[in-house]
C-alpha cells in the first residue's frame, strides 16, 4: 500500500507540472484543454491501479452479533472483551473501515489505509447501540451493522432513532440483512427479490443513504440468490464462510468473514494476518 501511495504522489506532482508549466511561457486554451484531458486520463490510470490493488487484498472482516455482559451462547461477546479485541487490533497497526468504504475502494479505486479491517454486527441488536457504540466512539473506530428491517423498533432490536444517531456519527455504517432473516435458499425468485429489494428500499428511505452491502442470514444462499444480488442493486455481500475477504478469489457476493467467539484473544489473529 505504501508503494501505491508513493506512486500516486509522484503522478499527482507530474500532473501539476503538466498543467502549469506550459502556461508559464504562453497561455493557450487549446493547450490547457489538452493538458486537462491528459490529467483526467492519468488520474483514471491511478484509480485503476489502486482499484486493481484493492481487489487483491485479503481483509479481516470480523463477525459479531450481540455485545452484552450476559449471555450463554457463542453469539454474545462481553463489552470488556469486545474493547480488548478492538484495542489489540488498533494498537497493532490495523485500521477499521466500513463495508461502504470497502465498496467504494473496489468500485472507484479509493485508497484504503494500511492493514484495514472491518467490524460487522449481524441482526441489529439494541446492545450494539448501548454497549458497542460507546466503545467505538472511545476509539473512534468504524463498524458496519447488518439490520433486519422487520425487527427495527422492536424490543431487543435497534430503533430508527438509534440507527440514525449512529449513522450520523460517521462511525457506523448500516446495511441490509433482509426483511425477515429467512433462509434465502429456500425461497421462490419472487420471495428472494422481495427480501433483497424491500429491505434495501426501507433502509435507503429512512437513512437517506445508498444501501450497497448485504449479509446472508445464517450464511444461507445458493446460485439462485446470487443471480439476484446485482439486480437488486447490491455491490457486495458477506457470507459466514471462515477466512479473509478477498474480492479476486471470492467475487463480490461471497466474501468471507471471521466469526468472533466469547473470550477469544486477537493476539494470534494480529500475528497471522499482518
Amino acid at each position: 500500500m505504501k508503494r501505491v501511495k508513493i506512486l500516486t504522489f509522484m503522478v499527482i506532482i507530474s500532473c501539476i507540472f503538466i498543467i502549469y508549466y506550459p502556461g508559464l511561457s504562453s497561455p493557450s486554451s487549446t493547450l490547457l484543454q489538452d493538458d486537462l484531458t491528459t490529467v483526467d486520463s492519468t488520474m483514471e490510470d491511478i484509480r485503476s491501479l489502486i482499484r486493481n490493488y484493492n481487489v487483491k487484498l485479503s481483509i479481516p472482516v470480523f463477525m459479531y452479533h450481540s455485545i452484552s455482559p450476559t449471555g450463554s451462547n457463542d453469539l454474545v461477546v462481553s463489552p470488556k472483551q469486545f474493547e480488548k479485541q478492538l484495542q489489540t487490533l488498533i494498537n497493532g497497526g490495523f485500521t477499521p473501515i466500513t463495508a461502504a468504504e470497502l465498496t467504494t475502494a473496489y468500485e472507484k479505486g479509493t485508497q484504503l489505509p494500511d492493514h484495514p479491517f472491518i467490524i460487522t454486527f449481524d441482526d441489529g441488536y439494541v446492545d450494539n447501540y448501548s454497549n458497542a457504540f460507546p466503545i467505538l466512539k472511545k476509539y473512534k473506530a468504524k463498524a458496519t451493522i447488518f439490520v433486519i428491517t422487520r425487527t427495527i423498533n422492536n424490543g431487543s432490536y435497534l430503533s430508527w432513532n438509534q440507527l440514525k444517531e449512529m449513522e450520523n456519527s460517521g462511525l457506523v455504517d448500516v446495511q441490509s440483512h433482509t426483511v425477515n432473516h429467512i433462509n434465502l435458499s429456500t425461497l421462490t425468485p419472487k420471495q428472494i427479490k422481495r427480501e433483497l429489494n424491500h429491505s434495501r428500499t426501507i433502509l435507503e428511505n429512512n437513512l437517506n443513504k445508498p444501501i450497497e452491502a448485504f449479509c446472508y442470514p445464517a450464511g444461507n444462499y445458493n446460485k439462485k440468490v446470487l443471480t439476484y444480488m446485482k439486480e437488486a442493486g447490491y455491490k457486495m455481500a458477506f457470507t459466514t464462510k471462515p477466512g479473509l475477504a478477498n474480492y479476486t478469489k471470492q467475487g463480490p457476493y461471497e466474501l468471507h468473514r471471521i466469526r468472533v467467539f466469547p473470550h477469544q484473544s486477537f493476539t494470534p489473529i494480529l500475528k497471522k494476518y499482518k
